[in-house]
Parts: structure tokens; C-alpha cells; sequence
């Protein structure tokens, strides 16, 4: 359900049979940095035996925050890769990407019953809610001047960052992953929509102050012309 969603999102805006590649290209990095993150967190607990990395039958676990980043790696490789528009990307992939979040841990919360699983599919619906509210208003707000696709996802990303900060700080937990990972990308998110934001206010701005520095430049180059006319 989440990479047709995300396919059909795309489809208008580049090939589709590219878009299938690129689709199951990241879902297998999201599995593969999931499984990392998994056995980075325990790694005291498996003696840093590696080959229980493989062992999914035997020691099954993953890890949906470090599944995240190496699924957004893959998107931002691709799109460099490819010359592909990396905001298009994330921001049609969003909803569906929380959609199936929900999901995955609503099962989590069926299975294990954890108040880990319970907050987090709270989250996500009230997330998903917001952003799809946001999705037909945000290009009309009088401060994201741009209209630039990124929005929602960077939203989703700021409040997601917040969350996860504020359960590591509550936890006391000051790790790569609860904490510094979450930090940065906070931080990331943040500039990026500022920039989004102000993009072409900005370039219209240095656009103007060029245009006038290179208008007083040239009056300036006549008065020296008359000048040396006149002596």
C-alpha cells in the first residue's frame, strides 16, 4: 500500500518504471539500515557477532528510526544520482510513509502492548491529521512565500524530532539514535524550511541588489567618462 501510494504520487512527475526502481531501492535500504540500527543497539548483547545480522528467523528485531535514515539516504543518493528533485521525493512520500508507520506500530502495540507503541501510534495519527489539513492551505500562507513541495515533510520531520528529543531527555537517554541523529536532523529541518520559506523572496532580493549595484557601477563609470572629458 505505501510504495503504490507513493508511486502513483510520483508518477506525473517522472517515469514510472524508474519510479518502481527507485521505490524498492529505498524500502531494501530501509530494511537494511533498520536491521543495522537493530544490532547497533544490542551490540553488547550479541558480542558483536555479526553473522546474528542475517539471522532474522532466528533473532528477529528492527529498528524503525534507523530503518528512516537509511531509507532518506536513499532518497537523497537517488536524487543526486539521478538529477531527480529530492523535495518532490520526500513530499510525496510523506503520508504515505506515516501511513504505513501507523500501522507498523499499531501491530507493535497489538503484540507487545508497550506505552512505547501506544504514544508513537498517537503520533502518527495526529500527525497524519495535521498534515493532510496542511496539505491544501500550506501554499497559501502569507510567510512560505515560495509554495515550494517540502513543506509537509519537513513539518512531519520538526514535530517527529521534537517527540523523540523530548522521550530521550525524559528517558535520560543521550544516544545516537534518541538523541545527537534526532538533533541534527531537527536542526536540518528547521534551516531547510526556512530556506524553502524564503527562497525566492531571497533570490529576488540578490536579484535586485545586483541590479543596483550594477546600475550605480555604470552611472558611476560615466561620471568618471565626463570627467576626464572635462579636464
Amino acid at each position: 500500500m505505501f510504495s503504490f501510494s507513493w508511486w502513483r504520487n510520483l508518477k506525473g512527475d517522472f517515469d514510472p518504471k524508474r519510479v518502481s526502481v527507485f521505490i524498492w531501492t529505498v524500502l531494501l535500504l530501509f530494511f537494511l539500515g533498520g536491521r543495522a540500527g537493530f544490532f547497533l543497539q544490542r551490540i553488547e548483547e550479541l558480542r558483536g557477532e555479526w553473522a546474528y545480522w542475517f539471522y532474522w528467523w532466528k533473532w528477529p528485531g528492527f529498528s524503525w528510526l534507523a530503518g528512516y535514515w537509511g531509507g532518506l539516504l536513499g532518497v537523497l543518493i537517488w536524487s543526486v544520482w539521478q538529477r531527480w528533485r529530492f523535495w518532490v521525493l520526500v513530499e510525496e512520500g510523506t503520508l504515505p510513509f506515516l501511513g504505513w508507520s501507523l500501522f507498523y506500530f499499531l501491530g507493535s502495540l497489538m503484540v507487545a502492548g508497550s506505552l512505547q507503541s501506544f504514544l508513537l501510534v498517537c503520533l502518527f495519527l495526529v500527525l497524519i491529521l495535521l498534515l493532510i489539513w496542511l496539505s491544501g492551505r500550506y501554499r497559501s500562507f502569507a510567510w512560505y512565500k515560495s509554495g515550494k513541495r517540502g513543506f509537509l515533510f519537513l513539518v512531519g520531520n520538526i514535530i517527529f524530532g521534537l517527540v523523540v528529543l523530548a522521550w530521550g531527555i525524559v528517558k535520560l537517554s543521550f544516544s545516537l539514535f534518541y538523541f545527537w541523529l534526532p538533533f541534527l536532523f531537527l536542526c536540518f529541518s528547521g534551516l531547510a524550511l526556512v530556506y524553502l520559506a524564503g527562497g525566492k523572496l531571497l533570490k529576488e532580493n540578490f536579484l535586485f541588489v545586483s541590479f543596483l549595484k550594477g546600475r550605480r557601477s555604470s552611472k558611476n563609470e560615466e561620471k568618471k567618462g565626463r570627467d576626464k572629458k572635462e579636464i
